[in-house]
């Protein structure tokens, strides 16, 4: 195996865009299903992208402005992106209103309780290190929801920015090229919502 393209999780720096390659809320769908409350039309979404490979990786290994990778799985989006900034020595700012859903219908779902009991066991263990300022429940069951397959987190310089893009539209990517937060200078709070 090549390991010079292999990437850490605690080596972003300051000033990277922060991209999400798979949609959030498997786990909110698969808690609605168990509490028989998921619509037909949500059947097929969270098995759907739970088979979706995280083949990109490779490719964007190969990228020497991809700075830091990780995938995102049982800790949540939030768990894994604290892992990432505190290993790096940063903070990092996720911009709420960017994050790709799985469905809007998720709302819905996290109003009728179809949050997972490790989200709350995620929030236990990491929320005091998460400005939620101006942010409540809704964001906190969508952000730390565990995930089975999730997509990768992925940190990257600027400069390299198209490259990324390009690599991910090749890969059927194309609706994950928004960036969602940036890594920051270290703050008091290891992670800050917008």
């Amino acid at each position: 195996i090549p390991t010079d393209a292999v990437k850490q999780n605690n080596t972003a720096e300051v000033g990277n865009e922060l991209y999400l390659t798979k949609a959030l809320g498997v786990g909110i769908l698969t808690t609605a299903e168990k509490k028989g409350i998921l619509k037909p039309e949500h059947a097929a979404l969270a098995a759907a992208q739970m088979m979706q490979l995280n083949k990109v990786g490779e490719a964007l290994g190969k990228i020497a402005g991809v700075k830091a990778m990780t995938d995102v799985t049982g800790f949540g989006l939030l768990g894994h992106l604290i892992e990432m900034a505190e290993g790096s020595g940063t903070s990092a700012s996720v911009h709420v209103n960017k994050l790709p859903l799985i469905t809007p219908a998720l709302l819905a779902y996290i109003e009728q309780k179809a949050v997972p009991g490790g989200t709350q066991r995620n929030w236990a263990s990491y929320g005091h290190k998460i400005n939620m300022e101006g942010f409540g429940e809704v964001e906190k069951s969508i952000l730390a929801d565990p995930q089975t397959s999730g997509g990768l987190l992925i940190a990257v310089d600027t400069a390299s920015r198209e490259e990324v893009l390009e690599t991910l539209k090749a890969y059927g990517l194309g609706d994950f090229t928004q960036p969602i937060g940036e890594i920051i200078p270290k703050e008091e709070a290891v992670i800050r919502l917008r």
